[in-house]
């Protein structure tokens, strides 16, 4: 058996170049924090939530995770929802329809009470950016019915992950 040790590995010509295998990942870079806020919009409208990634590679698959904390008021409608997307940059790379079935975790409750109800949400989706210039990916939500929705809280940890993947 053999063991090899390094401190850094470089590539033969060019820093920066070294092939890794597809799978592989490259770097991860999060970004915690977040301030209450609300909206009544029916449109998207940004969060705070957000991350910063330069990619090593042109070809490389980014993975967005966020993590984070809603409430919702609900007035006298049974049905109350909100729709989240991720933004890259100004290009929205989620669903742009206003269907609660889209690929991203909605919140979405039933009730003919005027209370707020409060839970935890995770969702993820893939980019490509065909990039080595840095990128920003950003939650955006909106209400689907046009009563407040709050996202974020200072009390717990919402999170924004981006992951490169080597192709």
């Amino acid at each position: 058996m053999s063991t090899l040790k390094v401190d850094t590995i470089q590539g033969k010509t060019t820093a920066g170049t070294v092939a890794m295998p597809a799978g592989h990942v490259i770097q991860t870079v999060k970004s915690t924090g977040g301030t209450s806020s609300a909206t009544t919009s029916t449109s998207f409208v940004a969060t705070d939530i957000s991350v910063n990634i330069t990619p090593k590679f042109n070809n490389s698959l980014i993975r967005i995770d966020v993590q984070g904390v809603w409430w919702l008021h609900f007035g006298a409608s049974s049905e109350e929802y909100f729709i989240t997307t991720v933004y890259r940059d100004s290009t929205n790379i989620g669903s742009s329809n206003t269907n609660r079935v889209n690929q991203f975790r909605s919140g979405y409750v039933d009730s003919g009470n005027a209370y707020n109800y409060n839970n935890g949400f995770t969702i993820f989706t893939f980019d490509t950016p065909n990039t080595t210039s840095q990128v920003t990916y950003k939650l955006y939500v909106h209400s689907g019915s046009g009563l407040e929705v709050r996202y974020s809280d200072q009390n717990s940890e919402n999170t924004i992950t981006a992951m490169e993947i080597a192709q």
